[in-house]
């Protein structure tokens, strides 16, 4: 009897032993239940390439095609040893619905400033624009979104991301002016689909290089 409960004790002893180990050494950690990461934002402008290029189809409240606008990437600026952060010179195109080129221009946009910010520019921006004009992030939640407009509902592509809204102080700071969906898999700016009062973009095609 007493060397039954002898062996006992010593093979609790192990027992104890080697779970204090794996605790030590972290062997358990596999066995516990993480929660799951929290989605983190960052603007997909920062890591645009020269090359990088975007064209949504402009779209009326009621869903007429209008055009379409394209943003592509001309000039990638790095300002070693500051804090401005890269500068990006963009070439902006607008098209009529027949795709027919009507007006061109290009602007220089620095992220980092809170004159220029990480959402992208209308066409009419310039450093003049009036104060107040440009939207301003009021709340960012992740969601989901199609990418690309499907010939069949089974080839739709749903890929994670976040939902921005935003507010124009110069009109109303406590009602949302605009909506962003956001995906780092889109280029330049990342924006997949843009709502705003007068019109709404939907991304069209894009080409994305390799940085």
């Amino acid at each position: 009897m007493r060397r039954i409960l002898f062996v006992i004790v010593c093979v609790e002893c192990v027992a104890l032993l080697g779970g204090a180990g794996m605790h030590l050494t972290g062997g358990l950690d596999r066995y516990a239940r993480r929660p799951p990461r929290a989605p983190v934002f960052r603007p997909p402008i920062y890591q645009a390439v020269i090359g990088d290029l975007v064209r949504y189809e402009r779209r009326d409240p009621d869903g007429r095609v209008l055009g379409y606008l394209t943003y592509e990437v001309e000039k990638a600026i790095e300002f070693s040893g500051t804090n401005f952060g890269r500068e990006f010179v963009l070439k902006l195109t607008l098209t009529d619905k027949r795709d027919k080129r009507t007006r061109r221009r290009r602007i220089r946009v620095r992220p980092r400033a809170i004159s220029h910010g990480f959402l992208p520019p209308r066409f009419e921006e310039d450093d003049g624009y009036p104060q107040g004009a440009r939207p301003v992030v009021k709340t960012l939640r992740p969601a989901t979104m199609q990418l690309f407009k499907p010939v069949e509902p089974a080839q739709a592509k749903e890929v994670d991301g976040f939902l921005l809204e935003a507010v124009t102080p110069r009109e109303d700071l406590s009602k949302v002016s605009e909506r962003y969906w956001i995906s780092d898999r889109v280029a330049v700016f990342g924006v997949a689909r843009w709502e705003r009062k007068d019109e709404i973009l939907v991304l069209h095609t894009m080409e994305k290089m390799q940085p």
